[in-house]
């Protein structure tokens, strides 16, 4: 006998939602994020369940995330300003 219990199929994520859906909605979130931010490596890493952000134009380690792509946007934008103000000399 088969399950016919309504509800989401066991691809689908916390909210419901088929994981291709979910993977499509990533996709575009990390696209608007490279375009938004072309100095960053960005990606998103499942087994983490967050968005990255690595910077290109230093040479210390730095390394940001996030849940909500907005969230790792605004802390881009935050490294990106403290990275252009300059530093008091000791």
């Amino acid at each position: 006998m088969t399950d016919t219990t309504p509800g989401p199929s066991p691809a689908a994520d916390s909210i419901g939602a088929p994981a291709s859906d979910q993977e499509a909605v990533r996709r575009q979130a990390l696209s608007e994020l490279r375009r938004q931010h072309p100095r960053w490596v960005v990606q998103w890493l499942a087994s983490t369940r967050l968005y990255h952000g690595y910077p290109l134009y230093t040479q210390r380690p730095v390394s940001l995330s996030a849940e909500q792509p907005a969230d790792l946007s605004a802390l881009m934008d935050q490294a990106e300003q403290a990275a252009r103000q300059p530093r008091a000399k000791p």
